[in-house]
């Protein structure tokens, strides 16, 4: 986590000026507008803070673009500028914690201290969304709370949301190992299939909400980072042993076969 999180501290980010060609009859007038292009470079995992513009080549439907200006950002300050002055790139962070768990580590308050103490800082702004709830922090809040107040305070909101907000998931996993327990059989296959596809239904994505929110973030004028936090799965799954049993006892009967 810990890796994961460094990177965000330096960026590099080139600006470049784009004069759009109208294929229509001739006009005087010409609309010029800067675009920021953030990225990040890394030879292993080392940031390379030492790039000039002639470094770089940018392309817009195959047409190469002019690059006005080149400038090395560390969180919200900028330690270098080449080129144009006439353009201030936009450094506000805002941050999203996303945490798709079902069951809370000591793993997360790890990171979650190690955001707050490290990466966060006065000014930045966080949406944290949970399984139950999503929290807004705004950017004054670390001029009023230590960084060890606001992970505190987050990681009890965690606990609590992760126990209520993934209850259903929890209980469907049981439900599976219990269908499992005794073996499997013409009975239990059914059922066994009903709690996955419980399984399944809790799973899908809202796509329109995925929208929603990627254009909420579009918005956002400034520097945007999204930290998803995904548990691993440990479905219970039929053993080859019992599919095998369960094929051999039943292979006077097509309908569990075609099940299986």
């Amino acid at each position: 986590m810990k890796q994961s999180l460094k990177i965000i501290i330096s960026s590099l980010l080139l600006i470049l000026i784009a004069s759009p060609l109208s294929s229509q009859r001739p006009s005087h007038r010409v609309s010029v507008f800067n675009i920021e292009v953030p990225l990040r470079v890394f030879r292993g995992d080392k940031f390379i803070d030492n790039l000039t513009k002639d470094d770089f080549e940018l392309y817009d439907n195959g047409i190469k673009q002019k690059i006005e200006a080149l400038y090395l950002i560390r969180k919200t300050t900028i330690d270098k500028q080449e080129g144009s002055t006439a353009f201030h790139p936009r450094v506000a962070r805002h941050f999203v914690l996303f945490f798709e768990v079902h069951e809370y580590l000591p793993k997360l308050a790890e990171a979650v201290k190690f955001f707050f103490e490290k990466v966060f800082q006065p000014g930045d702004s966080l949406i944290v969304i949970t399984p139950l709830k999503t929290y807004r922090i705004k950017p004054t809040a670390s001029h009023r709370l230590s960084p060890e107040k606001l992970a505190s305070q987050l990681i009890n909101h965690l606990k609590k949301d992760i126990k209520i907000g993934s209850s259903e998931y929890r209980t469907i996993l049981r439900d599976l190992e219990e269908s499992l327990r005794g073996g499997i059989d013409e009975t239990t296959l059914p059922l066994f299939k009903q709690h996955l596809q419980k399984l399944e239904d809790l799973r899908q994505v809202d796509e329109d909400s995925l929208l929603r929110f990627a254009e909420f973030l579009k918005k956002k004028e400034g520097q945007k980072y999204v930290f998803l936090f995904y548990q691993k799965e440990r479905i219970p799954q039929i053993t080859p042993q019992q599919l095998n049993q369960l094929t051999s006892v039943n292979q006077d009967k097509p309908n569990i076969i075609f099940q299986i």
